[in-house]
């Protein structure tokens, strides 16, 4: 039943209205409990309808079920606003925790705040099943839920994070920035140019705080020439965009030559220090040795793109 003076829904055994706090009439009182009396239940599938419609999208049961629709509507805003910060501030764990926790929570509310609603609206014949139903429903709801963001939790631990603790690549990708990085599957695929993360097995005395990061060169069965001023595939020269962000790569003569990927094998650069200086040395390494791809820059987050391809950085 709806308040005469602010046409707003009223609860019953309520003296006065919630929304504009004005004292109701004995009419509208006595009004208010006979539709009550009139709702009375005693068949508790509704709550499981409320669960399922909060397990699709928390909001929905208010909106459909219970005719609260602008309380739902503010609840599914605010989920979708910490889902987007979550998928936003990917790399950035401080914001990316909080905001999956608070999603979650807004997850868990919706239905709690449906089932209170539902008992206010209705008079329960017997409180003491309604109650035990209520419990029944949460425990399986609970359990569902918590598998719907396991398996977020597992989709996170297929990204991995790296900070950049050089200066090799700048102005394109500054030291501290951090990129984040997709974990390969069994039949990844892997292009010239794209940006990877990889961890050789130590062929040279070089330093490194971090994964290796760098464009792939090279692909399999190629032959790659690499000279002071140019790279050529299979006595093509290379276009420069596939080139290696790191500057240094074409520098150093005593790394130049001609390089042979076997089928297994992709030419990359290791950028570290080798005897207290900087350098960048060309190496075959095998598929296997390939973390992952890198996907997008995450920090700073005045900085934060998704990259396609290494050939598409830019200083901004």
């Amino acid at each position: 039943m709806n308040c005469p003076l602010c046409n707003n829904e009223i609860l019953p055994n309520t003296v006065f209205c919630i929304s504009c706090g004005k004292k109701l009439s004995d009419e509208v009182i006595e009004s208010a409990l006979k539709e009550k009396r009139k709702n009375a239940v005693s068949d508790y599938t509704n709550l499981w309808k409320i669960a399922f419609y909060s397990l699709i999208f928390p909001g929905l049961a208010h909106i459909a079920f219970l005719n609260e629709k602008f309380l739902g509507i503010m609840i599914g805003l605010i989920f979708i606003l910490f889902l987007l910060l979550t998928n936003w501030f990917i790399g950035a764990f401080y914001i990316l925790f909080p905001a999956l926790f608070l999603a979650y929570f807004v997850y868990t509310f919706s239905p709690l705040n449906a089932f209170h609603i539902y008992k206010k609206k209705h008079t329960i014949i017997d409180i003491e099943r309604f109650k035990r139903n209520v419990y029944t429903v949460g425990y399986f709801w609970f359990i569902i839920s918590s598998v719907l963001f396991f398996s977020t939790y597992i989709y996170f631990q297929n990204n991995f994070v790296i900070t950049i603790n050089t200066d090799f690549y700048k102005p394109l990708i500054d030291s501290h920035y951090r990129v984040l990085g997709k974990r390969p599957n069994e039949n990844e695929r892997y292009s010239r140019g794209e940006l990877i993360a990889f961890w050789p097995a130590k062929r040279y005395n070089l330093t490194i705080l971090n994964e290796f990061i760098e464009k792939i060169v090279g692909m399999p069965g190629e032959t790659i020439t690499i000279k002071s001023d140019e790279i050529r595939i299979n006595g093509k020269i290379l276009d420069k965009k596939f080139r290696p962000l790191n500057s240094r790569a074409l520098a150093d003569g005593r790394y130049q030559g001609e390089y042979r990927a076997s089928d297994n094998q992709y030419l990359v650069f290791l950028n570290g220090h080798l005897n207290g200086r900087a350098v960048s040395i060309p190496s075959l390494i095998d598929k296997s040795e390939i973390l992952g791809k890198i996907d997008s820059i995450v920090y700073p987050l005045g900085k934060r793109k998704k990259i396609i391809d290494a050939t598409n950085i830019t200083e901004e």
